[in-house]
């Protein structure tokens, strides 16, 4: 009898290794920062040999991209699939939110985003020019989540859109996920990223920002 699941079985062997590689990358290089880290520890977290490792990325700086790229399509989903739901909920008047609800919503989801992922962050701040290419790919999925914001509160009058365009939503998106990592990075009282005091706070700061007081 012909084994034709041979090479399905191997694909899904090759998808689950790689996904292993990247974890285990992106644990290393959350605890030790992109310049610390050492493909041969990756392979150790990741309990394979360097040389396999090597088989797939060619150096540190393409693992690391590739790791950057997995991130951003994750963040990218995530940012789709809750615009996604923004949309199915405003169909229901009932269930519609006012600028103040989506934005608090929105700054949840960045809190958790950062929450999960912070060590990884803080290691492509610090890559800086090292790796362009790494900080352009996150970058323009921060454009990305600014422009579905702006078009879901403009076309939803939440916003003016004449007073307040993508970059403005950008700008302020960008600066509040920045401020969480600070946040995270000393997470000490009186301020830690999940109290509900900062997710307050931030996200009364930036309705402020989306939607200044009428004169």
């Amino acid at each position: 009898m012909p084994r034709t699941n041979i090479r399905p079985a191997l694909q899904e062997r090759s998808r689950e290794k790689r996904d292993r590689l990247i974890r285990a990358g992106l644990s290393v290089f959350s605890r030790c920062g992109y310049a610390q880290t050492r493909m041969v520890d990756v392979a150790a977290e990741a309990s394979v040999s360097v040389g396999v490792l090597y088989q797939r990325f060619t150096d540190k700086r393409a693992f690391f991209e590739v790791i950057v790229d997995t991130l951003a399509e994750r963040i990218e989903r995530d940012v789709n699939d809750f615009f996604d739901e923004a949309e199915r909920r405003a169909e229901n008047a009932g269930e519609a939110w006012d600028l103040s609800e989506l934005i608090g919503r929105v700054v949840a989801t960045l809190v958790e985003m950062v929450a999960r992922d912070v060590g990884f962050y803080l290691a492509l701040i610090a890559v800086g020019e090292e790796v362009p290419s790494a900080i352009g790919r996150i970058a323009a999925v921060d454009l990305h989540r600014a422009q579905r914001l702006h078009a879901f509160a403009a076309g939803r009058g939440l916003i003016d859109p004449t007073a307040i365009d993508e970059q403005k939503v950008f700008f302020a998106l960008a600066t509040a996920i920045r401020m969480l990592l600070v946040t995270a990075t000393v997470d000490r009282a009186p301020i830690h990223l999940r109290a509900p005091e900062t997710l307050a706070e931030l996200s009364f700061m930036l309705v402020g920002y989306l939607q200044p007081p009428k004169t």
